[in-house]
């Protein structure tokens, strides 16, 4: 059976949904978590939107619906019977959401991660969609569900995110026409690319003069590497890509501390090195040019960690 139809019929069949997307939700996972709750409202379910991190509203203030997304901290308010998992390529990088999935057989798993794990007991995974919220786009027309401004917004963040304002390979014809159809539907691109990617806090641009103030080099040049060795709160989504923009650099990471001890690390590649197969080594994933993971350890173990499976990676790619 097509798995968008699949898909369709497990949303239309159940009443009380749990909707989680990946830790440190982006901009594609939450618009999709966001879209989803809104798809679910308009066919008369139940359902909570759950992440395992606290939500970085600040800078997806934005988006309709956010307040209504809460971090997975003590028992939910009622049982849920199904669940929907977004954009997420295995279950290991949902964190603490992971323990309030009911039964893997009532897991929708929608993702466009091509690295996915197939957790669910159905998959509406499509690895050549640019985000999480074209698929969404497909399920509300399967669906035979208008859209309203507010989903609009929601999905046109989505692949306005992953897509990189749309610079990346992923910007397909598909992805554009969609995005031009939100646009009609009253979404303004300049707002949302001003709050996605031209806005910073005064405290995040001190953290991000922090970080690259400790960047080093290795492998000739081709991985740039920076790092911030102390908790922060501020968002810190894009200070990865700077690296990627110095000349000769093929390969960027980011190691930021989290609480537990343990080290985000956000990864980028040119595109020769798939970056996802090097978080994969550490249970994450992503895409071949855009990807995450937890280490474990002090700074130099994590860095140490983390500079053998790129070294790997650029040998075994030959740049």
């Amino acid at each position: 059976m097509d798995a968008l139809k699949e898909a369709c019929d497990f949303l239309r069949e159940g009443d009380r949904f749990l909707l989680a997307t990946h830790r440190n939700a982006d901009g594609d996972g939450l618009a999709s978590l966001l879209a989803c709750g809104m798809l679910l409202r308009r066919m008369g379910k139940s359902y909570l939107m759950v992440v395992s991190d606290p939500v970085p509203e600040g800078r997806y203030s934005f988006l309709p619906g956010l307040p209504e997304v809460f971090s997975c901290r003590g028992p939910l308010p009622w049982r849920p019977e199904r669940a929907v998992v977004l954009d997420t390529p295995n279950l290991e990088r949902l964190g603490d959401v992971t323990k309030l999935l009911p039964k893997a057989g009532c897991v929708l798993n929608v993702d466009h991660h091509e690295d996915n794990a197939f957790f669910g007991g159905i998959n509406l995974v499509l690895p050549e969609a640019s985000s999480t919220c074209e698929i969404l786009h497909s399920i509300f027309s399967s669906l035979g569900l208008p859209l309203d401004g507010d989903v609009a917004l929601c999905i046109y963040t989505g692949i306005a995110f992953d897509t990189g304002g749309f610079r990346f390979s992923n910007t397909t014809s598909k992805a554009l026409h969609i995005a031009g159809d939100m646009v009609e539907l009253g979404v303004r691109p300049d707002e949302v690319a001003d709050a996605l990617f031209h806005r910073r806090s005064p405290e995040a641009i001190r953290r991000l003069a922090e970080a690259l103030s400790s960047l080093e080099f290795h492998c000739g040049g081709k991985v740039g590497m920076i790092s911030l060795d102390d908790v922060t709160s501020e968002d810190t989504e894009g200070f990865v890509d700077m690296v990627l923009f110095v000349d000769g650099v093929e390969v960027a990471a980011f190691l930021r501390r989290m609480d537990g001890g343990s080290f985000r690390v956000s990864l980028r590649s040119r595109g020769d090195v798939p970056v996802n197969k090097i978080a994969g080594r550490f249970g994450g994933g992503g895409h071949p040019r855009a990807a995450g993971c937890y280490v474990h350890g002090d700074i130099c173990e994590a860095k140490r960690r983390i500079l053998e499976a790129i070294r790997e990676a650029v040998r075994c790619s030959g740049i």
